[in-house]
C-alpha cells in the first residue's frame, strides 16, 4: 500500500452496542486504532470492486461455455 495524502474526515456512527465493541476488540487486538483498522476494512471492501474486463472474464468463465486449451504456453504468451 502506497503512502497517499490523508484528508481529515469527521463522522458520526450508529451502531449495535455488540458489533461496535467486537470492532474496538478487533482493532485492539491487532495493535492498530479504530481509525486504523476502520481504514483497513474499507480499503478491503472499496478496492475489492472488479473492474469491467474483470467482470466480463467471471461472466465468461461462469457460462459454461468451453474454454480454448493452451498447450504451448510460449506460443500463447507470444500470441498476446
Amino acid at each position: 500500500m502506497s503512502k497517499q495524502e490523508k484528508v481529515q474526515v469527521e463522522l458520526t456512527f450508529t451502531l449495535d452496542q455488540e458489533l461496535f465493541e467486537r470492532f474496538r476488540k478487533k482493532a485492539k487486538d491487532q495493535n492498530l486504532s479504530q481509525n486504523d483498522y476502520l481504514e483497513i476494512l474499507i480499503r478491503r471492501d472499496i478496492w475489492n470492486i472488479p473492474n469491467d474486463e474483470t467482470i466480463a472474464a467471471i461472466e465468461e468463465a461462469h457460462s459454461g461455455k468451453e474454454l480454448e486449451e493452451i498447450t504451448d504456453l510460449d506460443e500463447f504468451l507470444a500470441s498476446l
